[in-house]
């Protein structure tokens, strides 16, 4: 993508974050970023306008005694457009090569600046208002008293977040499933004699008081990063099911990648003790979803995965693993096949098999306009290994998709309640299912 195209997409994005923000209600759908655009540069064209129409007016109607034009709020503006400098650089930056969008938490600082803008336009409008009219001390209660309508939605919402927050605890880890989680409630109970790693490690320390390292990033060398910290002595992971951090190892990579012995299990979470190095390795092969045009995509890898999930304005959503496989650029057991991927011309779908019969298919026929676009991943032929589970294929000759699960469930109800859309072609392969 050209650097102005991503730089405009960038904005866009920005722009869809923030404008929500001044938008009373939320779940009738947040204004669009245009109408954001507009209402900001109204209310910077309002605030030079006003003090330029006064003094138009006093000129035209003559001076008088202690009747001196308003001015600009220089520290307020100045502070405005630092700050929107500031972020319009940011977003120049994070366009130009870094693997992710602005976030909420982001673009927050933003937030204040942009108020202060907004309520010096609506002040200079009530100025503009009274100008022909003569009535300012009439206009300004009755704009008060708009705002304060506007309001009414807001406060409505924040009485029902107030009484959920009583019930459920306030947000956080003060939320109801972590102050009575039961691997919580355990480790107060044995506390662990050596080091701790843990995939939420701030967690452990605000609801137990025992300090852990976070687990290895999905970028680091994992048997490295074992051979540094887990020979000091014992070493324990302690795995929260709460919370997905995706710049980690999933759980299902970690028991690839070592042996571990388990020493408690709960529904949130487990604890385990580090024996040793393991491998060869797994890695997610992760399913994203499009709601334009029902597409579905599967990568098994994190840095595709990451840009999907940063850099599509949220196009492709949920980028959860389907199921594990073996990479093909890393280490794998005998036994494995390769799992073919195929791409279509006509539409922006894949499809993925491990039969070299259709494989052969596919690249002699010139109709179909399938190419064959390598080796996505390794997995197993027949579910001889332990842990595996079967990946069924669907088909959709509606929508032109194929679809992969690893979910029984989920493989029963589209056989069931969809069999119009989806067609049920079979075992894939076998892989290893999410985590456990």
């Amino acid at each position: 993508m050209a650097p102005s195209a991503e730089l405009v997409r960038t904005l866009h994005v920005a722009a869809r974050i923030v404008a929500p923000w001044l938008w009373p209600a939320p779940r009738a759908g947040p204004i669009p970023p245009l109408i954001l655009g507009l209402v900001v540069a109204l209310a910077a064209l309002l605030v030079v306008l006003a003090p330029v129409a006064e003094t138009v007016q006093r000129r035209w109607n003559g001076a008088t005694i202690g009747a001196g034009p308003k001015k600009i709020d220089g520290l307020q503006l100045g502070s405005v457009v630092v700050f929107g400098l500031i972020y319009f650089g940011f977003l120049v930056v994070s366009s130009a090569g870094l693997t992710w969008d602005p976030e909420e938490r982001l673009m927050a600082p933003l937030y204040v600046f942009l108020l202060v803008l907004l309520v010096a336009g609506i002040d200079s409008a009530c100025r503009l208002l009274a100008l022909p009219f003569g009535h300012d001390k009439l206009i300004g209660p009755m704009v008060f008293f708009l705002c304060l309508l506007w309001l009414l939605r807001p406060l409505h919402e924040l009485r029902h977040t107030i009484r959920y927050c009583v019930r459920q605890g306030a947000g956080g880890y003060s939320a109801a499933p972590w102050q009575e989680s039961p691997l919580v409630a355990w480790l107060r109970r044995h506390p662990l004699d050596g080091g701790v790693y843990s995939n939420v490690p701030d967690a452990l320390y605000l609801l137990t008081g025992a300090s852990a390292d976070t687990t290895p990033h999905y970028y680091w060398d994992a048997a490295e990063f074992a051979r540094r910290q887990f020979a000091a002595g014992p070493s324990y992971i302690v795995w929260f099911h709460n919370l997905r951090r995706y710049f980690l190892y999933d759980l299902r990579e970690l028991l690839s990648r070592y042996r571990m012995e388990e020493v408690a299990t709960f529904p949130d979470g487990r604890v385990y003790r580090f024996v040793g190095v393991g491998g060869p390795a797994v890695a997610g092969v992760y399913h994203f979803w499009c709601a334009q045009g029902e597409k579905h995509r599967y990568t098994i890898h994190k840095p595709e995965r990451d840009r999907l999930l940063n850099k599509s304005g949220g196009t492709w959503t949920d980028g959860a693993p389907a199921f594990y496989a073996f990479p093909p650029d890393s280490p794998r057991p005998a036994g494995v096949l390769p799992v073919y991927r195929f791409a279509s011309a006509g539409s922006d779908t894949c499809l993925y098999t491990m039969n070299e019969a259709e494989k052969t298919r596919l690249l002699e026929q010139t109709a179909g306009g399938w190419s064959l676009d390598g080796i996505a991943f390794y997995a197993w032929p027949e579910a001889g290994a332990k842990d595996l589970v079967p990946v069924h294929r669907f088909w959709s000759e509606r929508l032109g998709q194929y679809f992969y699960t690893a979910n029984k469930d989920e493989k029963d109800r589209l056989i069931t309640e969809f069999s119009r859309t989806w067609t049920y072609e079979g075992i894939a392969w076998y892989a290893y299912g999410p985590e456990p």
